[in-house]
């Protein structure tokens, strides 16, 4: 009597091990909804899982088939690249192969995939055998074909705001400005170009804050062209173009320490012009606004304050929010030529520089809008 006593230990462990680590693949494709298959390179025969059918559609009769089948359930437009791009893979000594396409569903739609695969290879180095995973990702796709439409759309809405609308407006206020140049003309006349010059000047402004409201919603903020700048400056420009439209106001600017920085100069008056307009329109008619620029080393202060009638606590919270009028809870009767985005914007360049914009007002102590920002705002600026 012979016997043989084989120890085979070792290869039932690397059988389980396979079982687990295939069982593991198994539950992450659930979890990511892949679909696996394993095809034979020398049958050509491909095996899905499951998944397949509730991707697709299929039943269970297409889990095993030969690789045609998949192959002409590619989309038409791509069928020979991606098939040809698997055939050059499979003959390469490439890892992996990955490829999105479009794949018919059981009941006619189309669903772009994501498909990556490996190659197992014999002794002699020649592939016997891929697996892989199908990924549908036609949400994805459909999403980014949406955020690519609103791009467009964003686009072509700036280009009519910066260009369509604003060059008829160029030659009205042009024309206006030219025939209250010539003469002889009537006093009425005069008025009357001079009341054309001005609501074009004024829906100039609408259009660019409405330009300035499109950049900071749907494209991702406010746009800087940051550059050394000397704040002081700014706010002396500032203050010398409120004056001759306000000749009968009086605005104070103090200067305490430097005001050197890296900024958007032009942005940053549009901001003190801003703030510095509404002190003068909603404060104190017989008291001055005072403008104040202050150092604090990292940090460039900028305050604006006027006395007059304090904002309601209540408008406080909302008034940086487009739309908003800020002295409209102070001054119903007085007509409005805004959209109230002025302090929406404010606050957009504001940030854009990666500073901060608050504001104080009491019965006692007045109204004052206090601009924070860095030394330096390249970092933060777009």
């Amino acid at each position: 009597m012979v016997g043989v006593v084989a120890d085979c230990t070792e290869r039932e462990q690397a059988e389980a091990a396979l079982r687990e680590a295939e069982e593991r693949y198994r539950l992450a494709a659930r979890a990511t909804h892949d679909v696996l298959w394993d095809c034979d390179l020398a049958t050509g025969r491909v095996r899905w899982d499951a998944g397949q059918e509730e991707l697709f559609g299929y039943g269970r009769d297409a889990a095993d088939h030969e690789l045609g089948w998949w192959t002409q359930r590619l989309h038409p437009d791509e069928r020979d690249a991606v098939a040809d791009g698997l055939r050059d893979f499979v003959a390469s000594t490439r890892a992996a192969w990955q490829a999105e396409y479009r794949f018919l569903r059981h009941d006619g739609s189309w669903a772009h995939v994501l498909d990556r695969g490996v190659l197992s290879r014999d002794a002699a180095g020649r592939p016997v055998r891929m697996i892989g995973s199908m990924m549908d990702i036609t949400e994805r796709k459909h999403a980014l074909e949406r955020l690519a439409e609103e791009a467009e759309f964003r686009e072509r809405f700036i280009g009519i705001l910066g260009h369509d609308l604003r060059n008829p407006l160029n030659a009205i206020t042009l024309s206006a400005r030219a025939l209250r140049r010539r003469a002889p003309i009537s006093s009425t006349q005069q008025q009357m170009a001079q009341r054309i010059e001005a609501s074009a000047e004024r829906m100039g402004t609408m259009i660019s804050d409405i330009l300035d409201l499109t950049r900071a919603r749907l494209s991702g903020g406010i746009p800087l062209q940051v550059a050394p700048a000397n704040l002081s400056t700014v706010c002396q420009q500032v203050v010398e173009e409120l004056s001759a439209v306000h000749p009968d106001r009086y605005i104070a600017f103090d200067v305490d320490g430097r005001c050197d920085g890296l900024w958007d100069a032009d942005r940053l008056a549009q901001v003190l012009s801003n703030l510095v307009g509404n002190a003068l329109e909603h404060g104190a008619q017989d008291a001055p606004v005072l403008l104040r620029c202050l150092d604090y080393e990292t940090r460039q202060v900028v305050e604006v304050h006027n006395p007059g009638a304090p904002i309601p606590a209540p408008q406080l919270a909302t008034l940086f929010d487009p739309f908003r009028q800020a002295g409209a809870a102070r001054e119903k009767g007085r007509r409005r030529g805004g959209l109230g985005l002025g302090l929406f914007i404010v606050r957009e360049i504001v940030h854009a520089h990666g500073g901060s914009v608050d504001v104080r007002s009491s019965e006692l102590d007045g109204t004052t809008f206090t601009v924070t920002l860095p030394r330096d705002a390249r970092r933060a600026a777009r």
